[in-house]
């Protein structure tokens, strides 16, 4: 057994590697849509591919020809139990491949109708696909295309990483009976209200506000912790994980 595999116990598993386990690909496929669609397009747009086609178009395909593999997400799970590959690196690291791929498909049909060649992409292409994961990727990055898109990516990755943790605490929220305690964390938290107007609003004091706004903010923190392990990231590490997040949202 791995050490991987022994630090995160199967007690420990997420739904994303319980749906892969289970074979639940239309569940997983929505959810990494949902929360990986948006960054891989704005990562794409930071790109020196950009002109490849729209950014939309780009992600859809390569969703479409990695998720119709089976195996495709059962080999991050390998990667992920035995060298700890987040999920985010996998799949940015995967639509770098297959930017590459669809710039040499351009090409040869440029050389086809009298461009010029692609033996220098080709190459490229060919280098990356005999090297092993991490190997491509120092590739990858040794090319230039992609320095400064992984901040880029970083940062709309945490905007969308809060907005589902917004979901998840609005629906934890209500299931509780505590949509008021939701709308006043809004209020607070989101359009920087004090809580001396928020009290004059509500039948509640500023004291009381504020403990509304804590007990929120204690399920909006663990709905990012549960997003932030499904990614692949360290229980053990939450802390630390959190605090990058913040950071990545300030840049």
């Amino acid at each position: 057994m791995s050490t991987r595999r022994e630090h995160f116990p199967p007690t420990e598993r997420t739904f994303v590697v319980d749906a892969i386990v289970q074979g639940r690909s239309s569940e997983l496929t929505a959810h990494i849509m949902r929360v990986y669609d948006e960054p891989l397009q704005i990562y794409f747009s930071a790109t020196s591919f950009r002109s490849l086609g729209e950014p939309r178009d780009i992600v859809a395909g390569y969703f479409a020809s990695r998720l119709a593999r089976s195996e495709w997400l059962s080999e991050w799970q390998l990667s992920w139990e035995n060298e700890g590959i987040r999920l985010s690196r996998w799949l940015v690291n995967g639509l770098n491949f297959f930017l590459f791929e669809v710039h040499r498909t351009q090409q040869r049909e440029r050389k086809e109708r009298g461009g010029r060649s692609i033996e220098a992409i080709e190459v490229a292409g060919d280098m990356c696909a005999s090297a092993g994961v991490l190997a491509q990727e120092k590739a990858i990055h040794a090319s230039g295309k992609f320095i400064g898109a992984a901040h880029v990516f970083d940062r709309a990755h945490a905007r969308v990483l809060v907005r589902e943790a917004l979901t998840r605490t609005e629906a934890a929220c209500t299931e509780s009976g505590q949509s008021q305690h939701f709308d006043i964390f809004m209020r607070h938290c989101v359009e920087q209200i004090p809580y001396e107007l928020i009290a004059a609003q509500t039948a509640l004091s500023p004291i009381q506000c504020a403990g509304l706004v804590r007990t929120v903010s204690m399920k909006f923190r663990r709905a990012i912790a549960e997003l932030l392990v499904e990614d692949g990231a360290d229980p053990c590490e939450l802390d630390h994980e959190i605090a990058r997040l913040m950071e990545s949202l300030a840049r």
